[in-house]
């Protein structure tokens, strides 16, 4: 179980404009984020600079983000958003970071590091209700990231 009210105030600082520029090798690293996410199939990924929340060290910083919403239907024989983060950012020599993994039915969430750069990921996704097989889950997947520095 994800905790929603941190991911409601992660979503809303995704939001807000903030009149910033991140040191430019945490902007490269939101660059090859972005690529990646352009390969996804998403519906749209939104990008700006501002605050990135840690939730796990309870800390804020000066960053870039990104906002993927898109339909889980165009993952469809391939990989979703998430996967493809994973796959890529470790074939290009960023290492994960394992304090920052989560898993579960309607999400998961994790880290990456790469030349002092912290990138947090957050996929969320309806992983429908055990409890009534009639209900329908929604086709709509989000992926939140984040990058800021971060010591190695």
């Amino acid at each position: 179980m994800f905790p929603w009210p941190l991911i409601l105030a992660w979503a809303t600082g995704l939001l807000s404009q903030e009149a910033v520029v991140p040191p430019r090798h945490v902007l490269a690293a939101c660059d090859t984020v972005a690529a990646v996410l352009a390969h996804a199939g998403s519906t749209s990924v939104d990008r700006s600079n501002g605050t990135v929340e840690n939730e796990r060290m309870s800390t804020a910083s000066l960053g870039c983000r990104l906002r993927l919403v898109g339909s889980r239907a165009l993952f469809e024989g391939h990989e979703p958003a998430d996967e493809l983060l994973r796959t890529t950012l470790a074939a290009k020599g960023w290492v994960e970071d394992w304090d920052y993994g989560a898993d579960g039915p309607d999400g998961t969430a994790f880290g990456f590091r790469h030349d002092g750069v912290l990138c947090l990921f957050r996929a969320m996704w309806d992983g429908g209700d055990d409890s009534d097989p009639t209900y329908v889950p929604s086709d709509r997947y989000e992926l939140l990231a984040g990058c800021t520095e971060g010591r190695e």
